[in-house]
């Protein structure tokens, strides 16, 4: 509301003076004529209207001015008889014309002021009401009052785009006329349950709003009347469907995150058994030879303890605890490996094909583990189609201007290298797809699948810091987007160390391992070699067979984070080798491993 300027009290004395001094010479002018005209013996009749005219218009001071003016000239020409049309007029008229004006001066005044102050209250009423609409009309919470009988006395913009009309069209309705009778009886005994004990409730709700299921929090409250009795009820309904979706996604994740803590412990205390399992088994062959009895069960034994290995490593992968060397990474070159592993895997029957952009942004991560998650995905997709269909592994680039909703959490603003993998199966359900990357979660046969290839990719993605989108249709297929960050151009990649085996077969290794079969394994490995070996349990044991030898310590083999036993045992053996046992990528000796491996780690230490 645009706010009038006050004109100044000189500026108004200014136009009543004049207003004044207009109507009096007007008034007298006229009495002259009327005099001439008609021998008017009533001096002070066209005054009268001098002092109505200027109080009108000049308000309380012009009246006055007016009035004084009159009385003037009426003295100095009509009681004076300045003229020969003067009329000689008495002190009763006199004095009659003064209070006779003076109460039309305040009459008008009174009148006026009445006016003023009904149109401004009228302008306030309705700048107030105009602030109250806008404050409704523009506030995200949808709001409305209804009648004890349940029609709509007020509803802002909010309410009735929810309820998915007009406002106008709500107002003086009851619910059963505007929504479907099971959500409108709901709603009338929510409202009557605030009518009957006078007391606020809070309520959730779902309702579909143009067209989306949307989940909304109400308050509904009593308005009291006069002798305190509820006589409506106010609401205010709040939309918190995004604010559900992130809270779900933030259980999902914090589900996820413990479902990997889990398995990676299970899976860490599982690769020392392997180890041992694998490692006696390789130690009995080098000690029988080939040509013994028991050597072809050995053989098995080891392939079924490596077949095991594997799935820890999917365990640790889902659990994201390999953590990847930093290279430059193509994911064409990951999408072609994989076509050409897996183009026979999938059958004659299913067709699987590439789309590649030639000048797709490189990312940062460990390429084999790619080609793991294409290798699950292929496959997970071959199992969907179980018939004749067609797969694509897609990339392309894609920079995001705003955030992208993913299956867990959301991807944000930025460039990203995409690699997808689209089928033509049967397509994912709304119930299956809550649960698709939870560890040994498998919708196969008994036997037919372990339950961890997505819980592998989900691992394997989160773990480069990507996020993953699916897009699933029922009988039509589903796609699986995988969002990895652009490469920065600054970075530096990892160069390759080539293995070595070459190095001597002497020297004294301090070896620390917790584990007493791994211990043992290592142990008999490494003498078996020729090395002298000194076994601890741990950091302070390490610590004291150290000091007990009191002779050169060549190599230490421990955990790759015991940080604090390689720097007290280096700054007594400068010269003194490390070997970092661990299930990173980064470890010299990563578990499970073999005899082969550890003896063929140590001989590169000790020719490095």
């Amino acid at each position: 509301m645009i706010e009038r300027r006050k004109p100044s009290t000189l500026a108004n004395l200014t136009w009543q003076f004049a207003i004044a001094v207009a109507a009096t010479s007007g008034a007298f002018a006229l009495r002259l004529l009327l005099d001439h005209l008609l021998d008017n013996n009533r001096p002070y009749i066209t005054f009268y209207l001098a002092v109505v005219v200027a109080a009108g218009f000049g308000g309380a001071w012009g009246g006055m001015l007016a009035t004084i003016f009159g009385g003037v000239l009426g003295l100095h020409f009509f009681a004076g008889g300045a003229t020969s049309l003067a009329t000689p007029i008495s002190r009763i008229d006199y004095g009659l014309y003064f209070l006779i004006s003076l109460v039309i001066t305040l009459a008008y005044e009174t009148l006026r002021r009445e006016r003023t102050s009904a149109r401004e209250f009228a302008e306030a009423l309705e700048e107030s009401q105009a602030r109250l609409r806008a404050l409704l009309d523009n506030s995200p919470t949808g709001i409305y009052l209804k009648d004890a009988d349940g029609k709509y006395l007020l509803v802002n913009k909010e309410y009735a785009r929810i309820l998915g009309t007009d406002p106008k069209r709500v107002l003086n309705k009851t619910d059963m006329q505007l929504l479907p009778p099971e959500i409108a009886e709901n709603l009338r005994r929510n409202d009557l349950a605030v009518l009957m004990t006078g007391a606020p409730i809070n309520i959730e709700k779902t309702m579909v709003v143009e067209g989306q299921p949307r989940s909304f929090i109400s308050t509904k409250f009593p308005l009291l009347g006069p002798k305190g009795w509820p006589i409506a009820v106010g609401s205010m309904s709040i939309d918190i469907t995004d604010r559900k979706t992130l809270e779900d996604q933030l259980v999902h994740s914090q589900k996820m995150d413990s479902i990997g803590r889990l398995a990676g412990g299970i899976a860490h205390d599982f690769n020392n058994l392997l180890t041992a399992i694998i490692g006696y088994a390789e130690l009995a062959e080098m000690r029988l030879g080939t040509e013994h009895p028991v050597g072809k069960d050995l053989v098995q034994i080891r392939s079924a303890g490596e077949r095991a290995a594997k799935l820890t490593s999917q365990l640790l992968s889902f659990a994201r605890k390999h953590v990847q060397e930093t290279r430059e990474v193509n994911l064409n070159e990951s999408a072609l490996t994989a076509q050409s592993l897996l183009s026979r895997l999938v059958g004659e029957q299913i067709r699987l094909s590439v789309d590649l952009d030639p000048n797709l942004w490189p990312i940062e991560g460990d390429a084999s583990q790619f080609e793991l998650v294409l290798v699950n995905l292929v496959v997970n997709a071959r199992d969907a189609i179980g018939g004749h269909g067609e797969i694509t592994m897609r990339t392309r680039n894609v920079s995001l201007d705003a955030p992208l909703k993913a299956v867990d959490g959301q991807i944000e603003r930025g460039d990203y290298a995409v690699i997808s993998v689209q089928d033509t199966g049967e397509g994912i359900d709304a119930k299956t797809m809550e649960s698709i990357f939870e560890p040994f979660f498998t919708t196969k046969e008994k036997g037919k699948g372990t339950g961890l290839g997505l819980a592998t990719v989900y691992g394997v993605v989160h773990q480069h810091g990507g996020q993953i989108v699916v897009t699933s249709e029922l009988g039509v297929g589903t796609t699986f987007s995988i969002y990895l960050p652009r490469r920065d151009a600054e970075s530096g990649s990892v160069a390759s160390v080539p293995d070595s085996d070459a190095g001597p077969i002497h020297g004294t290794i301090l070896l620390a391992e917790p584990d007493q079969d791994l211990r043992t394994l290592a142990v008999d490995t490494l003498q078996d070699l020729g090395y002298r070996v000194l076994a601890a349990v741990d950091t302070a044991d390490a610590t004291a067979k150290s000091a007990l030898f009191g002779g050169k310590i060549d190599l230490l083999i421990a955990h790759d984070d015991a940080d604090d036993l390689v720097s007290d045992l280096c700054s007594m053996h400068p010269d003194m080798r490390f070997i970092g046992v661990g299930y990173r990528a980064r470890s010299d000796l990563r578990t499970p491993y073999t005899s082969a491996k550890l003896a063929a780690a140590v001989r590169r230490k000790f020719a490095n």
